[in-house]
């Protein structure tokens, strides 16, 4: 009879172990679609550039000299929430 009521409690908790498994992994889950939407978002609502979108403008900028000041209005956005001071901004 003990031994069955060990078994019991031992099932008992494996069950619990499980689902805190389950719920575990669920919240994780979640948590990484919201980091991976909301990866590129700052406060203020701009959107840093990803790396391949400034090589891109960086070798628009090379073909096009009118599109270095295309580049640069396009990045200052970027540096709003950060520490960085852009060129043209008075410091």
């Amino acid at each position: 009879m003990d031994s069955k009521e060990q078994v019991k409690k031992l099932q008992k908790e494996l069950t619990q172990t499980r689902a805190l498994l389950s719920n575990t992994v669920d919240t994780l889950q979640e948590e990484r679609l919201l980091a991976s939407t909301t990866k590129n978002r700052v406060v203020g609502g701009y959107y840093m550039m990803s790396r391949q979108a400034e090589k891109n403008l960086r070798a628009l900028q090379g073909k096009n000299p009118a599109a270095s000041l295309v580049f640069s209005v396009l990045r200052e956005p970027i540096f709003i929430c950060s520490n960085s001071r852009p060129a043209s901004r008075r410091a």
